[in-house]
């Protein structure tokens, strides 16, 4: 008899821990549940933001063609106009 009630005591010991720990896998997976959502909101906001630079940079490249483009008028139209004057 005093073997089986020592058996039991374990086997409620293994029973408490046990529940303990599936409880405590409830708790993580709620923690984890905001947490994948806001990966996935960040994830989104990367791949706008990246879409985002590269339009800018296409913008800023065609921006600096333009500039040089106008630069090159620019001295072409002052080289005329000393031509002109001379």
């Amino acid at each position: 008899v005093a073997a089986l009630e020592s058996e039991l005591a374990v086997l409620r010991e293994v029973v408490a821990e046990r529940d303990r720990l599936l409880q405590e896998v409830r708790e993580l997976r709620a923690e984890a549940l905001p947490l994948r959502e806001q990966v996935a909101r960040l994830t989104a906001t990367g791949e706008h933001l990246a879409v985002q630079l590269q339009d800018t940079k296409a913008e800023l490249k065609e921006a600096r063609e333009d500039g040089r483009q106008l630069q090159t008028e620019l001295l072409a139209l002052a080289r005329q106009e000393g031509k002109v004057k001379k």
